[in-house]
């Protein structure tokens, strides 16, 4: 190893920054990333024939051998470890491979890797989110039940807008995490240590293996920037903070009677035979609090570091492991949850007729058919409201609450969303079939380099 030429091999600093423990997460990628190395370095001639076949050779065999036969303790990190295998399995060839590449750059490269395959996981898992909720509006979008401002009633509500509301929020959460997503699209091969490298590398060729779209424009960037991992973990704290909110939304209509919530996701209390708990949402919520939790550990990370590369960004890396899990968890989750979640229709339409959140549509009955001032027909309301007739102030004007969505002619009218949920659906439907196939990609990444490898002679 090449730490033993300046006798630092060992030592207690291992204790403090080895990465072993974690590395099992881009093993695959970082594997990935070098059999693409070396097949450019073929390509460039770089390495000799003689030695070509051994270290192909070698390098498919490490491709299908388990992390834990290779990442074993003792080692700083995932290269350490590969490069000692490997120089245990072919000897001296191997140091043919790390021609032209530092592990800065190269754990740049399978970072990202990494953060493209988990990030669409989460794209696909959103996408069967908002399928789910898209059909839900559609199933029990006719229900009507008070909508909430300020924590109180305050318009009829339907299904179909409430799921739709749902729905769009986690639509564009998903813009978010896609524009992120985009920046770990950029290769950071070549780049080296942070300044590049004499051998006669092409980086676009090596983007190319990978399936990167760009190449780095500076090399002190790609290889001591983590802005991918930055923004990764900025976009799944908005994901946690919108799926919290629509867990305690949901929670509290099933307070109110509104919403039952499907069996399968309550829990009982280990003391009160009386009670079910809504669990499942319970445990969306707090992983929303700690996405958030998790963005603020990552991005003080590098707050104030030099514009190079450090070894305190290493530490970013389980922060955005734990990030990715907790927002794959959160979506697969609350789609189920919605599957099973119903509205409860009777319940619905008593807490209309209760807390009667319909004054501001009656004001606007009132100012359109006898053209008055809105402030007027409010003034009117707002009186019938004090004198205890406003049921009969809206007889009067012939204003039934139950059927106010389709008195509606803009918002949460029962025309407009039966047309909006139909395109959400088939856009969801359509979006969720692009990304399975685009995930089926970045999966078979290392698949497509073995393949080449396999034909190189």
């Amino acid at each position: 190893m090449y730490r033993s030429i300046r006798g630092l091999e060992g030592g207690e600093v291992y204790r403090y920054t080895s990465s072993i423990s974690h590395d099992h997460r881009i093993y695959r990628d970082v594997v990935a990333v070098l059999m693409a190395h070396a097949l450019h370095l073929r390509e460039k001639g770089l390495i000799p024939g003689d030695s070509w076949d051994r270290v192909r050779s070698s390098l498919l065999q490490l491709a299908s051998t388990p992390p834990s036969e290779v990442l074993k303790p003792g080692y700083e990190d995932v290269f350490e470890a590969i490069e000692a295998w490997l120089s245990r399995s072919i000897g001296e060839d191997a140091g043919w491979i790390w021609l032209g590449r530092s592990r800065n750059d190269h754990v740049a490269a399978a970072l990202r890797l990494y953060t493209l395959r988990a990030g669409y996981k989460i794209l696909v898992e959103s996408a069967r989110l908002r399928v789910a909720l898209a059909e839900k509006a559609a199933e029990q979008g006719n229900v009507i039940l008070p909508g909430f401002t300020h924590g109180q009633a305050s318009q009829v509500l339907t299904g179909s807008c409430l799921f739709t509301a749902y729905e769009e929020a986690v639509e564009e959460v998903e813009v978010l995490l896609e524009a992120a997503l985009g920046a770990s699209l950029k290769s950071p091969l070549g780049a080296g240590a942070g300044a590049g490298s004499v051998a006669p590398l092409d980086e676009a060729r090596l983007a190319q293996l990978l399936g990167f779209t760009r190449v780095y424009s500076s090399p002190y960037y790609a290889s001591g920037s983590r802005l991918f991992l930055e923004s990764v973990l900025a976009s799944l704290a908005v994901l946690g903070v919108e799926a919290s909110r629509i867990a305690e939304d949901l929670i509290a209509l099933a307070e109110l009677g509104v919403a039952r919530l499907p069996r399968g996701h309550i829990a009982t209390s280990s003391i009160m035979p009386h009670k079910e708990n809504p669990a499942t949402l319970e445990i969306v919520r707090s992983l929303g609090s700690r996405l958030i939790g998790l963005a603020q550990a990552g991005l003080g990370i590098p707050l104030k570091l030099r514009y190079s590369y450090n070894l305190d960004l290493q530490e970013a890396n389980p922060v955005l492991y734990q990030a990715l899990d907790d927002a794959a968890l959160v979506v697969e989750a609350l789609a189920s949850v919605v599957k099973g979640v119903e509205l409860d229709p009777g319940k619905g339409a008593k807490l209309v007729e209760e807390l009667r959140p319909w004054s501001s549509e009656l004001a606007e009955t009132i100012a359109v058919r006898d053209k008055v001032p809105l402030r007027s027909a409010y003034s009117m309301v707002a009186k019938a409201i004090v004198e205890g007739r406003l049921v009969e102030l809206a007889g009067e004007y012939g204003l039934d609450p139950a059927r106010i969505p389709e008195a509606r002619r803009t918002g949460c009218s029962r025309e407009r969303m039966e047309r909006v949920v139909g395109e959400r659906l088939d856009s969801a439907r359509r979006v969720l079939g692009e990304r399975v196939e685009r995930l089926r990609r970045l999966e078979n990444v290392m698949e497509g380099l073995a393949s080449l490898l396999r034909g190189r002679s």
